[in-house]
């Protein structure tokens, strides 16, 4: 794989679940959250959150909203979730995956390394630079913030990275769909596999199980 990865220029990174595990910690985020709203225990695990994977926060308690019949401020909430699920992190010392830093040994001029998450920027830039690597990328693809789908952004690659051919990309996922998008396109694609997407992402050119 590594071989292959030398004759690509441009490299793009998912977050949550790709670069660093924390989906347990916005889970526990969304548990806090959510039990606050309803006055309730909400207790979500890895099986009942599959039904968010893939979701931003703000689509997330949208469909939150509608399941349970109940009114609140999204924009409030969303921003409690992401301090709460930010702190998390940072407290426990969540460690970036190990395949990232082998991949990094092939960076040089020519390659260019990016994140494309539906996470806040805070989150991911806080979190990186706890991480000491937030210089490793060029830069950060907030799709909340762009207001944009990640399929949406892949089928127009060349409005927000220019001078790279479809044949040149490598895109780092943990969602099948994402992948699926990307094989379409003729990008290369590595899978993340963990125990929250275990058996789902196979239609990856490379897989690495965490």
């Amino acid at each position: 794989m590594l071989e292959i990865l030398k004759n690509c220029k441009c490299f793009i990174f998912d977050f949550d679940g790709t670069l660093i595990d924390s989906e347990p910690y916005h889970i526990n985020a969304h548990n806090m959250i959510m039990s606050s709203i309803l006055k309730r225990e909400v207790r979500l695990d890895n099986i009942s959150f599959q039904k968010y994977l893939g979701k931003n926060d703000e689509e997330i308690y949208n469909l939150f909203k509608e399941e349970n019949g109940v009114d609140f401020d999204i924009n409030d909430v969303v921003l409690k979730k992401q301090i709460v699920a930010r702190d998390l992190l940072l407290d426990n010392k969540v460690e970036i995956f190990d395949y990232f830093f082998e991949i990094e040994k092939l960076k040089n001029k020519q390659k260019k390394f990016y994140i494309l998450s539906n996470q806040c920027k805070m989150i991911l830039e806080d979190v990186l630079k706890s991480k000491k690597i937030l210089n490793k990328f060029q830069r950060i693809f907030c799709l909340p913030e762009m207001k944009i789908s990640k399929k949406y952004f892949l089928e127009n690659f060349s409005k927000y990275i220019k001078d790279v051919d479809f044949c040149d990309i490598v895109i780092f996922e943990d969602s099948a769909s994402t992948i699926d998008v990307a094989h379409e396109l003729g990008m290369k694609t590595i899978g993340i596999e963990t125990k929250m997407n275990e058996d789902k992402i196979k239609n990856s050119d490379y897989l690495i199980k965490i």
